[in-house]
């Protein structure tokens, strides 16, 4: 006797307009580029922008990778940032001192945040992350994970740096589990490319590796999510970028979390949504990376603007899994091709990265 069930869908990087969330996502964007500039002030003059010796903070995130940035690079940054912090912000941001030693973070926790999300605001984010579900056939074994695999790599545009040489491309990633758990993936390098040189990885490269079963979730449906950035390697780059990223990210996760928990009512008990559960926990999951994926973007310009860190743009890929036993569009295991494309503000380089997912 053939069952169903409602099959996989894939998102790549969702596009959430309501201004509720824009408002938001603003807000701890704020937060890590002030932490930013106050790091480098410090660097400059630790005694009119100290730091706390007790307290974790963002600042002392991008105080520690500043350890790692070339002197003349990052001489000529404290000299911009000290000159820049003379101008006092505006609006609320005002309200944050860079003169204490009080964390920026714990400072804009006092600031306000947007209400929770009508009904009608709710069901129109629903309506861009989450799809009607299509039955079809389904496996006839339990599945026990999901991959994201890497298909190809084309560089479509070198680099444009100040000397000549060959890109060598390196992709990092971040997952954020159903729970909100992120999980830093180990950087992988693709060596060096030459402008129009195409990559291709048969069999496949597994990048990252989900399983269903981990404890992390309380079953089905999962929604698993994965924050993807590249980054071209030289010598005189800002070294341990990767692990900046992530730990500004790790550091401000915790209140992103709540944020969106309250922005989306998930700890309230509220019997007139409409919405189910199931639902508000992918929108959370999707909310949750949008944001990050900002702030991975941002810190990627700010490393590139300040210091000449080529950090391409973060790209968001994104899957839904209603059950063990769930196929993709036509009944297969693997989904279609999907392509994202990173490019670079700074050194303006162009990639195009070719890749799938697979339950197995």
């Amino acid at each position: 006797m053939s069952t169903s069930s409602a099959q996989v869908t894939m998102l790549t990087n969702a596009q959430i307009d309501e201004p509720k969330f824009q408002a938001l996502s603003k807000h701890f964007q704020d937060m890590v580029e002030l932490s930013f500039r106050k790091a480098l002030a410090h660097e400059g003059d630790p005694r009119t922008f100290p730091l706390s010796s007790e307290k974790p903070s963002l600042e002392a995130v991008f105080a520690h990778a500043l350890q790692n940035v070339p002197p003349e690079k990052k001489a000529a940054a404290i000299t911009r940032a000290l000159a820049e912090a003379k101008t006092t912000p505006t609006g609320v941001l005002s309200q944050v001192d860079l003169h204490t030693t009080a964390p920026v973070q714990e400072q804009m926790h006092a600031l306000p945040l947007p209400g929770r999300l009508t009904p009608d605001e709710l069901t129109k984010i629903t309506r861009v992350v989450t799809r009607s579900p299509v039955n079809q056939s389904s496996a006839p074994t339990k599945f026990q994970q999901v991959e994201l695999r890497l298909l190809k790599l084309k560089c479509v545009q070198k680099t444009r740096e100040p000397f000549e040489g060959e890109d060598e491309a390196c992709l990092d990633g971040v997952v954020v589990r159903q729970n909100g758990a992120a999980i830093q993936i180990s950087p992988m390098s693709f060596g060096k490319f030459e402008e129009g040189e195409v990559r291709t990885f048969n069999p496949p490269t597994r990048f990252a590796s989900i399983a269903f079963n981990d404890g992390s979730s309380n079953g089905f449906p999962q929604a698993l999510a994965v924050t993807l950035t590249l980054i071209e390697k030289d010598s005189d780059r800002v070294a341990g970028v990767v692990n900046t990223i992530f730990d500004a990210v790790k550091a401000v996760k915790g209140d992103i979390d709540k944020a969106i928990d309250e922005l989306l009512g998930l700890s309230s008990d509220d019997s007139s949504s409409t919405t189910s559960p199931d639902v508000k926990t992918t929108v959370f999951v999707t909310l949750v990376n949008v944001a990050i994926n900002a702030l991975i973007g941002l810190i990627g310009n700010l490393l590139g603007n300040w210091f000449e860190s080529d950090v391409f743009n973060s790209q968001m890929v994104m899957v839904a899994v209603p059950s063990a036993t769930s196929l993709f569009p036509g009944g297969s295991a693997n989904s279609e091709d999907e392509t994202v494309t990173f490019t670079s503000d700074h050194f303006k380089g162009k990639y195009v990265l070719t890749y799938d997912w697979r339950v197995l």
